[in-house]
């Protein structure tokens, strides 16, 4: 049978197309790796996504590792083996996007429309693209002030949990355990412009390696909004009775840089430039404007965009103001 890519599949007809299981499939919807649309009480598939799934368009430095991976899960699940969080090669590993209503420049901006659609909402539909992940969930915390941001996760059918709101990295550590996870990528909110093909090739060298942290902030090179960390969960427990202040907790990551002799970290930098003055998260009006005016100017669906092209956009905007300025 063939898959057309503008047909609407059902689960079933999914799971004959791709000769897996019934039980496979609704894994692979409960995870992320298959995404679904819901009319009334059932899952709708479109088939470019079956097809996204049997031929995934690798990036040249993530395709081996991708397959192997993407092998070694499709067997596990199979067999009924799970994951196994000895190893980095068979952990599981989600997304964790970390949001907050009460930010003290632009408050409530996790939840503020671009386009009809909530910030919170463009970093997931690219962190959706990811390959090398089992899932993704929102961690927010417990204070009334976020509860929007929960009801915005149940509408949408996607994982959230609720922590303490300034020490952010026992809430990162209560998520990682609800969902039985040998390591998370961090990801903040605020960076609706993340680009799947980094937190990818930050997840591979986790995978292949034995680290303890994989970031591309040790050194930083990449634009501000495209920070990734790749944490193993053991690391982090190891680490946090010994956290010395409260930025240790809100920042998750300063005691590890403070003390390399006791980690294993892996730094992810750009060869030849340092972008690192470049902003493209959105902690302001400003910077909230200026996302919305590189939205007004794309032609194809933002999660198509990798973040150089974004930088240029956000480049061209800036010239644009002031000229009319």
């Amino acid at each position: 049978m063939e898959i057309k890519q503008n047909e609407v599949y059902t689960p079933q007809e999914a799971q004959a197309l791709l000769k897996i299981s019934s039980s496979t499939v609704t894994r692979m919807i409960k995870k992320g790796l298959i995404r679904t649309a819901k009319v009334g009480k059932q899952y709708r598939i479109m088939g470019k996504e079956l097809l996204r799934i049997l031929s995934p368009e690798l990036e040249d430095r993530v395709g081996k590792t991708y397959n192997r991976a993407r092998r070694w899960v499709h067997e596990g699940v199979e067999k009924g083996f799970g994951f196994d969080n000895s190893s980095p090669r068979t952990m599981k590993i989600f997304a964790t996007i970390q949001a907050r209503m009460n930010s003290n420049r632009l408050p409530g901006k996790v939840l503020l429309e671009a386009k009809g659609k909530p910030l919170l909402s463009y970093a997931i539909e690219r962190i959706r693209r990811c390959r090398t992940i089992d899932g993704f969930l929102v961690a927010t915390s417990g204070e009334s002030s976020d509860e929007a941001i929960v009801k915005y996760c149940k509408r949408s059918g996607i994982p959230c949990f609720r922590g303490s709101l300034d020490d952010v990295a026992a809430r990162l550590l209560g998520a990682a355990r609800s969902q039985g996870l040998g390591a998370f990528v961090r990801i903040s909110a605020d960076s609706p412009w993340i680009d799947f093909r980094i937190v990818d090739e930050a997840v591979n060298l986790f995978r292949i390696g034995s680290y303890d942290l994989v970031s591309n902030v040790v050194e930083r090179t990449y634009p501000k909004g495209q920070s990734v960390e790749v944490i193993r969960v053991e690391a982090l427990e190891r680490a946090y009775p010994s956290f010395e202040s409260p930025a240790d907790r809100e920042h998750v990551t300063l005691y590890f840089y403070r003390h390399p002799e006791l980690f294993k970290i892996k730094s992810l930098k750009l060869k030849q430039e340092n972008l690192s003055e470049v902003n493209l998260c959105v902690d302001d009006q400003e910077s909230f404007r200026s996302f919305v005016g590189i939205l007004e100017r794309i032609d194809r669906p933002s999660e198509e965009y990798p973040w150089r092209e974004i930088v240029k956009l956000s480049a061209d905007f800036s010239e644009a103001g002031a000229v009319s300025r």
